[in-house]
């Protein structure tokens, strides 16, 4: 029987070994997980991002419409792909914008509810 810690360490290692960027927010936008990919994507240390908004890892002029789309989606959440047709950005800590596709899942948790965003960068 997997007693609770080891199956936090196997979470945060299957977090940790996925081969996409994952970013987890809570309900206020903050991020609460970022993933080795998501560092190398962003090019952001976890503790630079950790406890401060989503929004700081999209192109500025998308920041603004973004906030309106989380509250939005924080009130009816459910498993949604985007991608195609969307022209999804992120960007870098240099500015770099890059196109992306993100797969969001809500996650029910004790605190409220959170949602996992699995990010990868589309090559054009």
């Amino acid at each position: 029987m997997i007693d609770l810690r080891e199956m936090d360490e196997l979470y945060f290692k299957v977090a940790e070994a996925f081969p996409d960027a994952i970013v987890v927010v809570n309900g206020a936008g903050e991020i609460v997980v970022f993933n080795e990919q998501a560092e190398l994507m962003f090019d952001y240390e976890r503790s630079e991002v950790l406890g401060r908004p989503l929004e700081q890892l999209l192109p500025e002029d998308r920041r603004d419409i973004h906030v309106a789309h989380r509250v939005a989606y924080f009130t009816n959440l459910y498993t949604r792909e985007m991608g195609l047709g969307l022209d999804l950005k992120g960007r870098r800590r240099d500015g770099d914008v890059f196109p992306v596709e993100i797969k969001l899942a809500p996650i029910p948790t004790t605190r409220g509810a959170h949602v996992l965003a699995v990010i990868r960068r589309v090559h054009e």
